[in-house]
């Protein structure tokens, strides 16, 4: 297996009730980045959340998944308990925060904060899950992972919402790092300096 770049996995938004209401609501999100990244940060650890507590449960003492499937839950376990912290701290300040330089802070602390449990879970990162024997060959993962896209429906593509698989769940942390670097850039460019 290679380290490489997985495709995006996503988020899917409810089903909008008209068009007009759905390009209100994008255009609330595009206004106010601070209030994406809240919502968007709720639906991101509950999917990690997913990872450990379920997908992992696929594997147990007598039937232990491979060292590098093993490295990766690891990783994504860290990642998980930083963000849920990090959500923790995005819901004390808010939407609307009252204070620009407070909310500054925030930011610049966690980009510090986020920086080791993201560069780990990258070096232990893999693709090609999906395929690889060891992991084909576990019945109740694939179990559990048509229950988890019942659960939680993946973002449509085309007419349907695709199935989770392994390779989707561990490229949410790699979609996450573009959504936060966008998502810096934003506010870069709609806040003065200072």
């Amino acid at each position: 297996m290679s380290s490489a770049d997985p495709g995006q996995g996503g988020i899917r938004a409810a089903p909008a009730l008209t068009k007009t209401a759905s390009a209100s609501e994008s255009e609330k999100k595009r206004a106010n980045p601070l209030g994406e990244l809240i919502t968007t940060e709720v639906r991101y650890v509950a999917e990690l959340s997913v990872i450990i507590r379920r997908v992992a449960g696929a594997w147990n003492p007598s039937n232990f998944p491979p060292p590098e499937l093993d490295a990766m839950f690891r990783a994504i376990e860290v990642v998980y308990r930083t963000n849920n912290e990090f959500l923790h701290q995005l819901h004390e300040i808010g939407p609307n925060p009252t204070s620009p330089k407070g909310l500054g802070n925030l930011l610049m602390q966690w980009i510090d904060k986020l920086h080791t449990p993201y560069k780990q879970y990258c070096h232990t990162f893999y693709t090609g899950l999906d395929q690889w024997q060891p992991i084909v060959r576990n019945k109740e993962l694939s179990q559990i992972l048509a229950q988890v896209s019942n659960d939680i429906p993946r973002p449509a593509q085309g007419a349907s919402s695709p199935p989770w698989t392994l390779d989707a769940l561990f490229g949410l942390p790699i979609a996450r790092l573009r959504f936060y670097k966008k998502l810096y850039s934003r506010l870069l460019r709609s806040t003065q300096p200072g």
